[in-house]
């Protein structure tokens, strides 16, 4: 799905608060109908970004993994977010099965967040901006490879970039 003329921008996290800083610039720029396709290894950060960015855009509840119950929904905030866990489920049917479909019209005006959505690209809007979270060099490091596909991922990761290298 990564083609070579998508936007893409690397950054490496050292500490739970510059996760936060980068979920504050993300969150200020991020514009109705975004999704954010999340993707890493256990304990790379998916869960640890997705409660920043709700805290970043001041929702009421703060966001937990929602692994056992699939998916979570954060209202209060500048943007409603949907938060699901796509770790437990087998087959891209029973996303379908759940109301994937549902999910996608219901947040057309909010945010959706997907933890483990490489499990099932195929189920991705066409305007995604990917967020691939990995280890860094020590415990506390970690990196987040993020590549924009489609119009509104794309001028999201340019604004973020222009924000964190400010």
């Amino acid at each position: 799905m990564i083609e070579s003329d998508n936007k893409e921008l690397i950054v490496d996290l050292n500490s739970v608060a510059e996760t936060e800083r980068l979920c504050q610039i993300l969150g200020s720029v991020l514009e109705p109908g975004s999704f954010l396709a999340l993707c890493g290894d256990l304990g790379a950060g998916k869960t640890t970004f997705t409660r920043a960015m709700t805290v970043a855009l001041g929702c009421r509840k703060l966001a937990t993994s929602p692994t056992f119950s699939l998916f979570q929904k954060y209202d209060g905030g500048r943007l409603p977010v949907f938060h699901a866990d796509l770790y437990r489920l087998g087959s891209e049917d029973e996303l379908w099965e759940l109301g994937w479909d549902e999910v996608l019209e219901e947040y057309a005006d909010g945010l959706v967040i997907v933890e483990w959505a490489d499990k099932f690209e195929e189920s991705w809007p066409s305007d995604v901006l990917r967020m691939s979270f990995s280890y860094g060099v020590d415990e506390e490091q970690r990196r987040v490879e993020m590549t924009a596909f489609g119009e509104r991922a794309t001028s999201t990761l340019l604004a973020l970039e222009k924000g964190w290298t400010a």
